[in-house]
């Protein structure tokens, strides 16, 4: 192991090589086989847990999936306290972008209760419990998870929700349309981050900083994407409401910092989040072929990765998308595939979109 990695996770957070760490580590697998070799079943649960993460940063989730809930398996064979909770909180979002909401909330309250007395690890899973919950359509029972999970944040570290936890919760307040509650949170973050010295605005260049300060800083990339990604969501609903063209524009400045951010952080399995809201944007905008095309991207990308999660927004901004070009019968073709994907994964967070489509249809 030592030779694999320079420090904990050096080559997935600093280096970002996570097609060559699945490599490295997949020569601890039987040949053909997700099991690891008899001298190194003790590090099983190790080996397959990034295997998982490695997947999953590459955008095959079926794969990366079937490495963690092996993981998962040999933690609680073990014991183990601390890594069985961790790995229930990887899995339950993972489980989200697949589109397998139920079981990304049956994950993260596993998670819950093998957390027991670890303040830490039950404040991340009953987060992501609360961020199925607001997918599933549960908005009150998902904000008073992430209200829970604020009060675990702030007898720890003294703070609200921050990192990708806290971008969830700016999420799920969106759906309540409480977008100066986003703006306001989003602002205090970014001060807390740049105090910290991380700022996405000029991310320095990776030999001009010392491994530690790297291994720090490409680890923060990604919710540092996603607090400028909601922030950019908070803008948006904000024109959409008043119809302040300012508004419109500093969503497009938060978009393009975030859009940095999110292709610094070499995921496959979040830039789909940003490309989306790219697309309302230029739909916005009025840029509809431009919309169409980086839409068409989006959809490849999500359905090679089978991020049905991803699928179902994709064609909710395809039939806004043709609404606009003022095409029925292309709006009515894409929200019934909206509708088939919401009953089938019980994304019902998206139903008040789906059915505002079909009322505007029926006006036309």
């Amino acid at each position: 192991m030592p030779y694999i990695r320079q420090g904990a996770a050096y080559n997935t957070d600093t280096l970002r090589a996570f097609d060559d760490d699945y490599f490295a580590l997949s020569r601890f697998l039987r040949k053909g086989r997700l099991q690891v070799v008899t001298q190194l079943r003790d590090q099983a649960s190790f080996i397959l847990g990034e295997i998982g993460f490695d997947w999953r940063a590459l955008g095959r989730l079926d794969d990366a999936l079937e490495a963690m809930e092996a993981a998962l398996k040999a933690d609680e064979a073990n014991r183990d306290s601390v890594n069985a909770p961790a790995q229930a909180a990887i899995l339950s979002h993972t489980y989200l972008i697949r589109g397998q909401i139920g079981k990304a909330i049956t994950s993260a309250d596993k998670g819950t209760k093998l957390a027991a007395g670890k303040r830490y690890f039950r404040m991340v899973n009953i987060g992501n419990r609360a961020d199925g919950r607001h997918h599933a359509g549960e908005l009150d029972l998902a904000l008073r998870d992430f209200a829970e999970a604020e009060r675990l944040s702030l007898a720890l570290y003294g703070s609200p929700l921050r990192s990708l936890l806290g971008c969830r919760y700016c999420d799920c307040l969106l759906s309540k349309a409480k977008y100066a509650e986003v703006l306001r949170r989003t602002k205090e973050t970014l001060k807390w981050d740049e105090k910290g010295g991380y700022k996405l605005d000029d991310l320095p260049a990776r030999e001009r900083l010392n491994p530690r300060h790297a291994l720090q800083l490409q680890g923060a990339v990604l919710p540092l994407a996603l607090n400028r990604l909601a922030r950019c969501r908070a803008f948006l609903q904000r024109f959409e409401r008043t119809l302040d063209h300012a508004s419109l524009r500093s969503a497009r400045a938060e978009l393009e910092k975030a859009l940095h951010g999110l292709r610094k952080a070499e995921t496959r399995h979040e830039l789909p989040r940003g490309l989306l809201v790219e697309v309302h944007i230029l739909r916005l905008e009025g840029n509809f072929d431009e919309a169409r095309r980086k839409l068409n991207e989006v959809l490849a990308l999500v359905q090679e990765g089978k991020m049905e999660l991803y699928e179902t927004d994709a064609h909710l901004q395809l039939a806004w998308l043709e609404l606009g070009e003022s095409k029925p019968t292309g709006a009515t073709k894409s929200l019934g595939k909206v509708r088939s994907l919401i009953n089938k994964l019980g994304y019902h967070c998206l139903k008040p979109q789906a059915d505002e489509i079909e009322r505007r249809l029926a006006e036309l």
